[in-house]
């Protein structure tokens, strides 16, 4: 796995790469539309980064259990400065790959935004998930695909926003084009997995899992799929 200085050093470009992307905001949408209402909900964000997606939700007056993983220190420390000192949210450094000494809970959602391509066995993720969401409970996921690419990624924001925006995105991007060319050349050995829709539709199917929900999200590079238990 890649050491987690590089993402501790990731964390400093994150925020400002991916907040950024029109795309980046829609899926967050997305799934913010999925899993409301949260009221007496215990969620489980794994791989959560910067805490946005707790961030969009924070505002909301409802009463919900909220715990998010992440393997970067600098990730968790800017998604905490985020939340402040709201009790809902528990935000854990942990590891995903040792996700089976994770706390055990019924948790109505499991979430993963672009975060299961750096398990090192996808698989044992989904099989923890399927063991730890209560019945009725659901599984959001969204993966980059195997055909990912950032050219199209800013093409999309071209159409959407115009030349000059685009301009200012990729001034924004460069030090994180540097990192994501290095995650490309670990996927490339294999330590990390960029799948295929149907690669994913049948990992998650072999975990239990039942698919009620498959499209293209983030601009079309990545897939997303609900799944319940």
């Amino acid at each position: 796995m890649m050491g987690n200085s590089l993402w501790n050093l990731y964390a400093r470009f994150y925020d400002s790469t991916v907040l950024n992307f029109s795309a980046y905001g829609e899926l967050l949408a997305r799934i913010e539309k999925e899993i409301n209402p949260l009221e007496k909900k215990k969620i489980l964000n794994i791989g959560c980064g910067t805490a946005n997606l707790e961030k969009s939700v924070r505002g909301q007056e409802q009463n919900f259990t909220w715990i998010g993983i992440d393997q970067s220190e600098e990730m968790l420390s800017i998604g905490q400065h985020k939340l402040g000192d709201d009790s809902r949210f528990q935000l854990i450094l942990h590891d995903m790959n040792d996700i089976e000494s994770l706390q055990k809970g019924a948790f109505d959602f499991v979430l993963m935004v672009n975060s299961l391509y750096v398990a090192s066995y996808p698989q044992k993720i989904l099989e923890y998930i399927y063991n730890n969401l209560s019945n009725g409970g659901k599984l959001i996921i969204s993966n980059p695909k195997e055909t990912s690419s950032i050219i199209k990624m800013l093409d999309y924001e071209r159409k959407k926003r115009g030349f000059l925006s685009l301009l200012i995105i990729v001034i924004k991007l460069f030090p994180s084009l540097v990192i994501n060319l290095l995650i490309r050349l670990r996927a490339g050995k294999g330590s990390y997995h960029f799948l295929s829709k149907k690669e994913m539709q049948e990992l998650i199917v072999k975990s239990g899992l039942s698919i009620v929900d498959v499209e293209d999200s983030y601009a079309g590079q990545s897939i997303f799929i609900i799944a319940t238990k």
